[in-house]
């Protein structure tokens, strides 16, 4: 008798399950940027950020900016108003076809959240942000040691004697008086020397 073959059936990935892939496979500059915002150069007067793109616009003298975020290198183009002038309507906007593999891909069901995002940054995040807690306790346990010790080097001895004593004896005050006056005389007698 013949064997007989089974084909098993895969049920297709779910939309969550596809998003979950495309999250895992995202690099890291990219998902730094879904997660936040990006890092477009800033417009200075002056000079204009290297890797500008510049060009006419329209009829009326605008300008289209283009340049690339400095960590996931997505362009951004911003157009200006009438005569180069940048006004309340000028914006950022992104060109996401420009950049392969930055969209969630086609079947996921919905587009990433930004809170999807930030949560798979701090997941990839969580062990350098533990370190560096404990750098950071330890270097401020090593400078509240220094600080003791340097307090404790500073600190005069203490000495034992009843305070205010001139204020309630009289005659330790003028026994204190006289006391400064010699030593001032024997000083001018040695000619201002110690």
């Amino acid at each position: 008798m013949a064997s007989k073959t089974f084909l098993s059936v895969v049920p297709p990935a779910t939309p969550e399950q596809r998003f979950s892939e495309y999250l895992a496979g995202l690099d890291d500059d990219k998902l730094a940027c879904k997660a936040g915002t990006h890092n477009i150069p800033k417009l200075k007067p002056g000079r204009l950020p290297e890797g500008v793109d510049v060009r006419r616009f329209g009829s009326q003298g605008q300008f289209q900016i283009t340049l690339a975020c400095e960590d996931c290198g997505l362009p951004a183009t911003l157009t200006t108003g009438n005569h180069g002038v940048l006004g309340p309507e000028s914006r950022w906007v992104y060109d996401y076809a420009a950049l392969p593999g930055f969209l969630a891909p086609k079947g996921t069901g919905r587009v990433g959240r930004k809170a999807d995002y930030r949560v798979e940054l701090g997941q990839r995040l969580a062990a350098d942000v533990i370190n560096a807690a404990a750098v950071t306790a330890s270097r401020d346990a090593a400078a509240k040691r220094v600080e003791a010790a340097r307090r404790a080097a500073v600190t005069p001895r203490q000495v034992h004697r009843r305070p205010n004593a001139h204020a309630t004896n009289p005659r330790a005050r003028k026994n204190t008086r006289d006391g400064e006056r010699k030593m001032h005389a024997e000083r001018q007698q040695r000619g201002g020397q110690l």
